[in-house]
């Protein structure tokens, strides 16, 4: 064995970052456990995979097979009932990705409030579309329900009638995964794994366009921190 043969293979092993997305992907089981012990050790990730490494890897695995790196997955996945399910943006980025067009809107005021979301298929163009409405919330008891829905009830509407028309219209990409905000909402006994919720400072309105939803869910600061809408954008 020559001495350049003999330093080639005594160098580490490259970090391979995705040009697309430029995310880090560990190549085997061995670089993907290792990557999820250094995301454990870590406060960057939601708080109930600090600490559980195998979790981190199951979490990065499940959103592997939708493809999302390692840290979308992490941010994108909550465990309820021990099953992985989407939340958030996560839904509609893997539905984007995949080349389907997805179109929402928010009509109406007040009781006739309805949001409706509309995805185009990417290989037939068929176009599916469900609303959600506020008379549907109050079948469902959900209008005026303590936390998201009396604090941004217009995003969630947005969010229900995106989960129904991406699950309807996507099912081949989403691929059985739940969405996390229906499984809590339609059972009450389901238990989040996800960072528990923060509520949002009074300033904050349901116009706000970032995703409130993660910042309830999955950021941890001190009350102190969050005081505006500014500094919410500055946290996201």
């Amino acid at each position: 064995m020559t001495n350049e043969v003999a330093t080639l293979k005594s160098k580490p092993a490259l970090v391979v970052s995705d040009a697309k997305v430029l995310a880090i992907r560990p190549t085997n089981i061995e670089e993907m456990f290792r990557l999820a012990t250094v995301f454990a050790s870590t406060k960057m990730v939601p708080k109930n995979y600090q600490g559980q490494p195998d979790d981190v890897m199951v979490a990065m695995i499940s959103g592997a097979e939708l493809g999302l790196s390692p840290m979308q997955s992490l941010n994108s996945i909550a465990v309820i009932n021990g099953t992985p399910a989407l939340w958030g943006d996560g839904l509609i980025a893997i539905c984007r990705a995949s080349g389907a067009r997805i179109l929402e809107s928010i009509k109406g005021d007040g009781d006739s409030l309805v949001a409706t979301c509309s995805v185009t298929r990417p290989d037939n163009g068929e176009i599916i579309t469900r609303d959600y409405s506020v008379s549907d919330a109050k079948k469902a008891n959900l209008w005026g329900k303590a936390g998201p829905w009396q604090q941004h009830p217009k995003r969630m509407l947005q969010m229900r009638a995106r989960g129904f028309a991406c699950r309807d219209g996507m099912a081949d990409v989403l691929r059985g995964f739940q969405i996390r905000e229906v499984i809590e909402d339609d059972f009450p006994n389901a238990t989040n794994s996800a960072a528990p919720v923060r509520a949002l400072p009074a300033s904050i309105n349901d116009d706000y366009a970032p995703e409130v939803e993660q910042i309830e869910h999955a950021l941890e600061v001190d009350d102190e921190q969050v005081t505006d809408t500014k500094a919410i954008a500055e946290l996201i």
